[in-house]
């Protein structure tokens, strides 16, 4: 018998944790390949753990933060609750979010930057500059 997230898809707990590996991966500078090669594993599975697609086992999920240089607890980090169909539609748009910026070479650029900025009132400003200009939208290509 199939449980409810086998017959609507990955669990939003493994499209999160998935999501933090890869953007951990690419912040390092590290491709799937680099990192199925260190793990012992192919890169399509590595594949399937970014995307939730397939569950990651604790060990597993041990063996990545060291690699990747992270505390375990890192990949739960922002976890949101899940409250049913709403909650999963938030957490797969906020991941589809997230993956755009990570995929682009500014992206990744803006956020290693960003995270060197420890003055949390600069921080604070520029979170409130970058989301001005996204609801703007006159500076987007449609």
């Amino acid at each position: 018998m199939a449980t409810r997230y086998e017959e609507e898809g990955p669990h939003p707990i493994d499209i999160h944790v998935g999501g933090r590996v890869r953007m951990q991966r690419l912040l390092v500078g590290m491709t799937q390949t680099q990192l199925a090669d260190t793990l012992g594993l192919t890169f399509q599975q590595v594949q399937k753990y970014e995307k939730g697609t397939n569950r990651i086992s604790s060990s597993k999920l041990y063996e990545i933060s060291g690699v990747l240089g992270v505390d375990p607890g890192f990949f739960f980090e922002d976890l949101p609750g899940h409250r049913g169909k709403e909650r999963r539609k938030l957490a797969a748009r906020t991941q589809e979010e997230l993956m755009h910026v990570i995929t682009t070479p500014d992206g990744i650029d803006l956020l290693r930057s960003f995270g060197r900025i420890t003055n949390k009132e600069i921080r604070q400003k520029i979170v409130s500059l970058t989301r001005t200009i996204a609801q703007q939208g006159e500076f987007f290509d449609e």
